[in-house]
């Protein structure tokens, strides 16, 4: 390209750079090292005097009744041997009665609520309300007012619709070809 007067010639400075291609990151022993830090970290967040102390008196202002360590342990085992005995149907209706249990044994509503709204959705609070409807009818009404929950509720309804469609499109590849 010849280089005539008035025409526009950008310097080699002023050109556009090209992004710099990154490579992905390569499992090395410094990620290893790293993710085993980690790991140590957090046994030794568990194993803390301070942050066991924290997570007892979190439970006790939270849970009207509270098993010792041991009968805990105890009744874990004797749960686990209990549910390999009973039918997906069964296990899921025990699942059910525990959870319930489970809020019923919360001292406040507001705990009550926070739980639902932390840990729940709403395709399982809806069945927690069929099971016992007269104790969940007042934790759902105070769940529709908060905005988490709102979104956590159209996000799931937005997921049936799409199920919905998917299950009326034929599937692809399936048309008769002529």
């Amino acid at each position: 390209m010849e280089n005539r007067p008035g025409r526009y010639r950008p310097k080699p400075a002023e050109q556009p750079k090209q992004p710099e291609q990154t490579q992905p990151p390569k499992e090395g022993v410094v990620d290893m090292l790293t993710r085993l830090m980690q790991k140590r970290a957090l046994d030794q967040l568990r194993d803390d005097p301070v942050i066991k102390e924290l997570g007892r008196q979190w439970r006790e202002r939270t849970y009207k009744d509270l098993p010792s360590r041991e009968e805990e342990a105890c009744l874990l085992a004797e749960e686990r041997k209990y549910l390999e005995q009973l039918t997906p149907d069964e296990q899921h209706q025990y699942h059910l009665d525990r959870s319930i249990r489970n809020l019923k044994n919360m001292r406040t509503m507001s705990d009550q609520v926070e739980y639902l709204s932390t840990y729940k959705y709403p395709p399982h609070v809806a069945e927690l309300q069929h099971q016992d409807p007269e104790f969940m009818d007042p934790l759902v009404s105070a769940l529709h007012q908060r905005p988490d929950w709102q979104r956590k509720e159209k996000a799931i309804e937005r997921l049936e619709r799409m199920r919905r469609r998917r299950m009326k499109e034929p599937p692809q590849g399936s048309e008769a070809q002529s």
